[in-house]
């Protein structure tokens, strides 16, 4: 760190070496978070109906993770309100409540009124893929309750900046979900079943492992005095984090359902998810940019290398990924792991090219939030979110229209609407606000399931 003198202040700006040594557990945390999918997709691939299971395992996790992101401001609300142990009883409330409300949401939406609507009307799944994915959305019940139990200690490893000790806990997930996809390919435990299964016997690892890390510091909280915020202010509080959430989640439904209404949906569909599978853990290490410009970023300097930090780790995130078009490794990673066609690599490498700029403009997106966030402009944030959500919509429908393949649908619409967000979020920074009366956590310390 140097420190420079500007308007009379001492402020600190940081070398590219200080912004990499920062970023990059930050970014290894992320890819490491998704990188279970891939694991599984490969149990899932190696059924009856190869490279089909992986699209309808796709499409059930994009509608669970929708679901799921009606909880995602439980690890901010946990951070700002589990520091005595009335604020921690509180919480566990709070997170039950949420647990329960998604539990009944997901099987509402198991039923047959209900899921036909999301799944064939909405959806536009065919029959090919119909089952499938709505086996592995059934089959995938247990996982908000499960997610949703690590909550209250990940919150308080957090808290206690114990953030490694919770990643632990996380990176042993992966490795057991490493493990298990090995050891159920070659017994032939395989097909949709199977994966879920693969996938859901790691999750109770990390639960147990993550709660019996955190219980020491939990037990050291109860002792703490205090007042806190009431339930139902921790509810308001919840979902202003969750509502942006929400929106961005739902752009993912919106894109399957032009993709699967395109041309040839069995090529393009199975193509699409295994290419963004892949592309999908750099994409989301592109969004680690926000708490890099929460911590280095200044407002009366030119941040000049954090901007060019920024665009030079969205171009690494998109470009890593085109490794796997390489000849030797497109073969083995789409062709025998994956299930893909030899005649679909060609598809395959035009969806990796389109999507290599899907990272960067999700990195500059994540600058704008940061100087968001800096500024305590939550509204501006929401506003970026929206247009993000009707951006992707119209662009998927322009794209559809002009008769772009599946595969192509995706990636269109991902890249015009985090332009469109970033444009609005910017000029929305500019709007006068009055300022949240709860500070929020940095979110350096806040992770993902």
């Amino acid at each position: 760190m140097k420190k420079i003198k500007h308007e009379n202040q001492n402020i600190e700006t940081c070398s590219y070496s200080g912004l990499f040594s920062f970023y990059l557990p930050l970014a290894l945390q992320a890819i490491s978070q998704s990188f279970t999918y891939p694991l599984v997709a490969i149990v899932a691939a190696r059924g009856d109906s190869g490279s089909l299971n992986v699209a309808a395992l796709a499409q059930a996790h994009i509608v669970l993770f929708f679901l799921m992101t009606i909880c995602a401001g439980l690890l901010t609300s946990g951070m700002v309100f589990c520091v005595n142990r009335e604020g921690l009883e509180r919480f566990r409330i709070l997170n039950f409540r949420f647990t329960a409300l998604i539990v009944f949401l997901h099987i509402l939406f198991c039923t047959g009124f209900f899921s036909k609507i999301i799944f064939q009307s909405l959806m536009g799944l065919n029959q090919d893929l119909l089952d499938p994915t709505f086996l592995a959305f059934v089959l995938s019940l247990p996982y908000p309750a499960l997610f949703n139990a690590r909550n209250t200690a990940m919150v308080v490893l957090f808290n206690k900046k114990m953030t490694g000790l919770a990643y632990s806990a996380t990176l042993g997930r992966i490795i057991l979900t490493l493990l298990l996809s090995i050891i159920f390919s070659y017994t032939g435990l395989v097909g949709i079943f199977w994966a879920v299964v693969c996938q859901t016997i790691p999750i109770v690892f990390e639960v147990i492992a993550m709660n019996w890390l955190a219980k020491p510091h939990i037990e050291e909280i109860r002792k703490k005095e205090g007042k806190s915020a009431s339930i139902s202010e921790m509810t308001l509080f919840t979902m202003s984090f969750s509502s942006g959430k929400v929106l961005v989640a739902f752009s993912s439904y919106i894109i399957a359902g032009f993709a699967a209404r395109a041309a040839n949906p069995e090529i393009m569909l199975p193509v699409y998810y295994s290419t963004m599978g892949l592309m999908n853990p750099f994409a989301f290490a592109a969004t680690r940019i926000q708490a890099t410009v929460m911590t280095f970023g200044h407002p009366n300097a030119r941040n000049t290398k954090l901007f060019i930090f920024t665009v030079a780790t969205g171009l690494a995130a998109g470009l890593i990924p085109l490794l796997f078009i390489l000849p030797g490794l497109s073969r083995w990673y789409y062709c025998e792991l994956q299930k893909i066609p030899p005649e679909s690599i060609r598809y395959i490498v035009q969806s990796a090219l389109y999507m290599t700029l899907i990272p960067v403009f999700i990195a500059i997106r994540s600058y704008v939030e940061g100087w968001a966030a800096y500024f305590k402009k939550p509204i501006a944030v929401i506003a970026g979110q929206g247009v993000y959500l009707g951006a992707v919509v119209s662009s998927a429908f322009f794209a559809f229209n002009a008769g772009a393949q599946g595969n192509v649908i995706g990636p269109v619409s991902l890249i015009f609407g985090n332009i469109f967000a970033t444009i609005i979020l910017a000029l929305a920074i500019k709007v006068k606000e009055s300022p949240p009366t709860i500070q929020t956590p940095p979110p350096a310390l806040i992770s993902s399931p």
